[in-house]
């Protein structure tokens, strides 16, 4: 996921810290005679489905066994581990123009309340009732298509109107899937480990991807086997049946059991692509970048036999590092795909400082995909870019208020609902900027668009966190266009980049300073760059949620995040609809909370 995992139940883990060995620099043709290509089953589950009701969750959302046992080991080493010195000198932190502010304008057609913490915290009927953890952060996916938007946070799902009138129960992620509930508070059982939901709406259909993790049901830790789950929609109404299928990680490393962090999805006319991040389960170490590419035409018919190839990742010449969160691009309505190919970008700043460098990664042989033997051949390009780096974290306003924080420094008490809390008086929360690695990109227009949280310095203005974006033209494996986003005095985090046919569109971030609570904001891209951001929604309060706080998991270990510094993001998400508008999910606050957290999301609508 991020260099931190895209969920926290409770805390987290230590990071990886051992690389993996790389093989000989070049492409890698990847068939199912191919040495080191893997071909695997998804294996069918049956059929699933969201409750068209609407119902809205009710609960008193704090009890015992509040958070999951269940750490992650995540990737918080790989943009720190280079094999190099800094690439680039401190001073060299971009120096950049001030975006400025302005009120939404015309071009907002809409902007509505998605799932908050509390929606996610209650979700579930029947047996999955009250069995929701509190958790952190919400980790977005954003799918739009056929009259529907759908939205999942860690770890529910939802559908609305356009119009943002919720047609369907929030539903658990674990309950759409058939696993077992999180925990089931009754008998102190633990289920199913989920978390970072991504989804894209294709032809008909909504193809949500998330991860998921064997837990041992009396402890809630990790037991070994692990998985990437689909649900893939039967028709465009989000409300009707889903196929759900699972493709085993357990063993996709060099060292394992593993884990398929943050798995990141794209697709083009002939495939549906999944990439991950894989890490030992049991040990230090990082595996390197997966790529899985399943045939598109056998996921939306509902087939029950269908296989996915793992292609090997290798590193070209000029990476000081190993290759990790490889972002595959989302073709735009209205542009053709280059036939039988598919696009990835990713950064590479492994000594998490300074780089002026990203890759271009290129899948051909996608139309063999569904025949008997495929045969895939990714390669991968070094592009020289403007200097981007490791954000630092971003500051809040100070105005509460602050019902954890108040509770916790009045009340102090080392277990609360089963987490534990130091004895410490708190103070107000940063949120976390996680690192520079890229996030969505969109293909259109013949040129790739991808965005990522950089450290920045406008003029007039501290160092602090703003927008790197990137126009890749593939064909050439050139830079067409990039630039900053940045607004001074302000802290920009988590862009989700969405581009039309046109070459017009948007982004959309979280917006937060000492003079605002964390808001969401969007800047339109006219095609060759951006002017003034405008907030679409003003953050009613503070961030208060409980991995801001010096929490520590259940054996005592200290979470891997910096102390004072709250879970944010990990990640927005922006989809383009068949008219050329735009859709943006980003984070922002609510005023309604359980105990624990009050994150909320918002979906904006654009037009270019």
């Amino acid at each position: 996921m991020d260099r931190r995992p895209m969920r926290l139940s409770l805390t987290l883990l230590a990071a990886a810290s051992m690389l993996v060995a790389f093989g000989p620099v070049g492409a890698v043709t990847a068939s199912a005679a191919s040495p080191g290509a893997t071909v695997s089953h998804l294996t069918y589950l049956g059929t699933t489905s969201l409750r068209a009701t609407g119902a809205n969750a009710t609960g008193n959302g704090d009890t015992v066994n509040e958070f999951s046992p269940a750490g992650l080991t995540v990737d918080e080493a790989i943009p720190n581990s280079g094999t190099s010195a800094a690439r680039l000198p401190a001073n060299n932190v971009p120096k950049v123009a001030n975006n400025g502010l302005a009120a939404p304008g015309n071009e907002m057609v809409r902007t509505f309340a998605g799932l908050n913490h509390y929606d996610q915290r209650n979700a579930g009927t029947g047996g999955y009732t009250q069995t929701q953890f509190s958790l952190e952060p919400p980790d977005q996916a954003l799918c739009v298509g056929g009259g529907s938007v759908v939205e999942s946070v860690n770890t529910a799902i939802a559908a609305y109107s356009t119009d943002g009138t919720l047609k369907t129960d929030i539903t658990p992620l674990n309950q759409l899937f058939g696993l077992a509930p999180e925990i089931d508070r009754n008998t102190g059982t633990y289920g199913d480990f989920t978390s970072d939901p991504k989804c894209i709406y294709d032809s008909g259909h909504f193809i949500l991807s998330i991860l998921q993790a064997d837990v041992n049901p009396a402890t809630g830790a990790f037991s070994g086997p692990t998985s990437v789950m689909l649900a893939v929609s039967a028709s465009s109404d989000p409300a009707g049946a889903w196929n759900v299928y699972k493709l085993d990680t357990t063993n996709d490393g060099a060292s394992c059991p593993c884990l398929p962090d943050q798995p990141l999805i794209g697709a083009d006319a002939n495939g549906f692509y999944v990439t991950t991040n894989s890490f030992p389960l049991f040990e230090n170490g990082f595996n390197g970048a997966q790529v899985y590419a399943i045939a598109k035409s056998q996921l939306e018919s509902g087939g029950s036999s269908i296989d996915a190839v793992n292609v090997p990742v290798v590193a070209p010449a000029g990476f000081d590092g190993p290759p990790y969160s490889l972002q595959p691009a989302k073709t735009a309505p209205g542009t053709p795909d280059v036939a039988g190919t598919e696009y990835f970008l990713s950064a590479l700043d492994f000594n998490a400082t300074l780089d002026n460098r990203i890759a271009l990664w290129t899948l051909t042989g996608t139309d063999t995909l569904g025949s008997t033997t495929p045969s895939l051949t990714l390669t991968g390009k070094v592009i020289g870019s403007e200097v981007y780096g490791q954000p630092p974290m971003a500051q809040q306003s100070n105005t509460g208020p602050f019902p954890l924080r108040d509770y916790l420094n009045i009340n102090p008490q080392p277990v609360l609902y089963g987490g534990l809390f130091d004895r410490a008086q708190y103070h107000t929360e940063l949120l976390n900027s996680n690192d520079d690695r890229m996030n969505e990109v969109v293909y259109a227009g013949g040129k790739l668009y991808g965005a990522l949280n950089s450290v920045v310095k406008p003029a007039q203005g501290t160092v602090q966190t703003g927008i790197a974006w990137f126009v890749v033209d593939p064909s050439q494996g050139t830079m067409a266009n990039q630039g900053y986003l940045a607004v001074s005095g302000e802290s920009l985090l988590y862009p989700a980049f969405g581009v039309n046919s046109d070459g017009k569109g948007a982004i959309g971030v979280t917006i937060t300073g000492l003079d605002m609570h964390p808001s969401t904001a969007y800047a339109m891209f006219d095609g060759s760059g951006f002017g003034l951001l405008h907030i679409s929604q003003a953050g009613p309060v503070a961030e208060d949620g409980f991995t801001g706080y010096e929490n520590v998991l259940p054996n005592g270990r200290r979470p891997s995040n910096t102390t004072g510094v709250a879970r944010w993001g990990d990640y927005g998400a922006a989809v383009v609809d068949t008219d050329g508008s735009i859709w943006l999910a980003n984070e922002t606050t609510s005023t309604t909370r359980t105990l624990f957290a009050n994150w909320a999301t918002q979906i904006t609508h654009v037009q270019p």
